[in-house]
């Protein structure tokens, strides 16, 4: 092989492997595995305060992409989202909460989430001062949603808020 023959080999080898490195799809949790503090992401309103205890606040919430009132409890700086009586989405913004793991929650390291989402861990992204980890939420049966987590971190790596949300 000559030299020009090898540089196109090792051009294409490059890009081959960038293309299959930054295109991996990001790391998935059936909506049964998801959890805060140890608890399901199925609650209701009673449930979440028998798990919980009373929220500190319960107010309305107007949701602009879908033109609904939800309801909101907030523990501290975080907030749970239902809708008839059902969780839909959440927002931790400080330690009284972690997902999935004791170590992923605001203010650690994300190095966490690498062990448990790899893929979507790869796939991290940092514009404009916040780092963002997505994760996919599939059904239990492993159909695809609309539905992710957003773990966002900042430029020391640290943990700045944990949430969910839709397309």
């Amino acid at each position: 092989m000559n030299l020009t023959k090898a540089k196109r080999f090792l051009i294409l080898l490059n890009i081959g492997f960038c293309v299959n490195t930054f295109s991996q799809e990001n790391s998935s949790i059936r909506l049964s595995s998801l959890n805060i503090n140890g608890f399901s992401f199925n609650q209701t309103e009673t449930s979440i305060k028998e798990n919980f205890g009373n929220p500190t606040i319960i107010k309305n919430h107007y949701n602009e992409m879908n033109s609904e009132v939800w309801k909101e409890f907030k523990y501290s700086e975080n907030s749970f989202y239902f809708d008839k009586n059902t969780l839909i989405e959440f927002s931790l913004n400080d330690k009284l909460f972690y997902f999935q793991n004791k170590s992923i929650r605001v203010g650690e390291h994300i190095k966490k989430v690498k062990e448990l989402f790899l893929n979507s861990f790869n796939n991290k992204e940092f514009k404009g001062g916040i780092g963002f980890i997505r994760i996919e939420i599939k059904l239990n049966n492993g159909n695809e949603t609309d539905m992710f987590i957003i773990i966002n971190f900042n430029e020391k790596n640290i943990i700045t808020s944990i949430h969910s949300a839709s397309n």
